[in-house]
């Protein structure tokens, strides 16, 4: 009997830790940056700003312009690094 209730317990434990875990991850997803400055694109990347501004000049990376101040759509940059992706065996 022991056994069966020690063994309730963990599964319990689990269940609550999966479901703290599923609500972090909620959460992390919630508050993603639909819009990035050129900072934080270029920390996203791991680029530097020239090569930031060469992907915006060469039409790699869609961008919008608020006076002087440039943004770019979160969905934009991932949807760049899925079409870059590079398979095994892609010769580079």
């Amino acid at each position: 009997m022991e056994t069966k209730q020690s063994l309730q317990q963990v599964l319990a434990d689990l269940c609550r830790r999966m479901l703290r875990m599923e609500s972090k991850l909620d959460e992390a997803q919630n508050s993603r940056k639909e819009w990035l400055d050129q900072q934080e694109a270029c920390l996203l990347l791991h680029i530097s700003k020239r090569t930031l501004s060469n992907y915006r000049d060469r039409g790699l990376l869609t961008f919008s312009k608020i006076g002087r101040k440039v943004f770019y759509s979160h969905d934009d940059i991932d949807h760049y690094l899925y079409v870059h992706k590079v398979r095994k065996g892609s010769a580079l």
